[in-house]
């Protein structure tokens, strides 16, 4: 008779998928095998391998699998972290917006000011329209300092 050789991690693979079809399917209560080991390994010698069984998903699939679902999960803790932090950020400048616009006399809204279009500057102080080019004007400055 023919041995075949193969390498340790295939044999702990075929061991793992006879080990699935005697326990975890109860082949042993529906065909009785009496020493499965040696059965196991005789099969293995003669044809090479043992066939996966329905249902059997390899120690490696699972491991991909799991660390699959690890990624997932961090990505989506990721984008909660990067949506927090963006709030974050949202609520300082409009705090920062606020402070800056409810003083008129300071040096950072003389600045928002003075980069006004001719048009903005013809704006009437506190309409809509105003605060809108206020706060863009805001925004160049204020992210430029990032």
């Amino acid at each position: 008779m023919k041995e075949v050789k193969i390498s340790l991690d295939v044999v702990l693979e075929l061991l793992d998928r006879a080990k699935f079809k005697l326990v975890d399917l109860d082949y042993l209560n529906k065909k009785p095998v009496p020493n499965p080991v040696p059965w196991v390994l005789a099969t293995i010698r003669k044809t090479g391998g043992f066939e996966k069984p329905n249902g059997y998903i390899s120690t490696t699939d699972k491991i991909i699998k799991d660390r699959g679902l690890i990624i997932k999960e961090r990505q989506k803790r990721a984008a909660r972290l990067k949506k927090q932090n963006e709030e974050v950020h949202l609520v300082e400048f409009n705090e920062a917006l606020e402070g800056v616009y409810s003083t008129p006399d300071s040096d950072e809204y003389k600045a928002v000011i003075k980069g006004f279009s001719a048009f903005d500057r013809k704006r009437k102080v506190g309409s809509p329209t105003f605060r809108m080019a206020f706060e863009a004007g805001f925004k160049k400055i204020y992210f430029e300092g990032d």
